[in-house]
């Protein structure tokens, strides 16, 4: 009965190790991944179409609406990425800004990147609130079709 008491935290043990390892290697994934997506936003590489952010960290919105219109899968190659990402912005208060360059237009987005893995909870012009996943567009009070 021992023997087996000890097997069990021996294993136990093992089992933890090894979770441990993949979360550190996941870890180390991500962080990499995060590296090369800041490179890539802010290369001086006028033909990378994901480069929104110029050198004086400003947003550049025309270009940002080029990376929203590659598609995700194709930022994901231009941004040579692996893992599933979502860009957004926020305002000193914490709210969710529009990343539309058009406003005239009546349509909002408030994020670009993996469509639904992300949600926002956006608070509308007339007070009311609506769930919006990342890279949704928003058409007046209602996400797009």
């Amino acid at each position: 009965m021992v023997a087996v008491g000890i097997f069990l935290v021996v294993v136990i043990i093992f089992v933890l190790f090894i979770s441990y390892i993949n979360n550190a290697s996941a870890s180390k994934e991500l962080k990499a991944e995060g590296e090369t997506i800041s490179g890539k936003l802010t290369a001086k590489d006028s033909q990378n179409p994901c480069a929104f952010i110029d050198s004086n960290n400003q947003v550049l919105p025309e270009k940002m609406t080029d990376c929203y219109n590659l598609g995700y899968n194709a930022s994901k190659d231009v941004l040579n990425v692996k893992n599933d990402y979502c860009f957004y912005m926020e305002d000193e208060d914490g709210n969710i800004l529009d990343l539309d360059t058009d406003p005239a237009d009546g349509i909002s987005l408030y994020g670009i990147g993996q469509p639904g893995k992300v949600t926002f909870n956006i608070t509308l012009q007339d007070g009311s609130t609506l769930s919006v996943g990342c890279g949704q567009r928003v058409c007046g009070n209602v996400v797009c079709p």
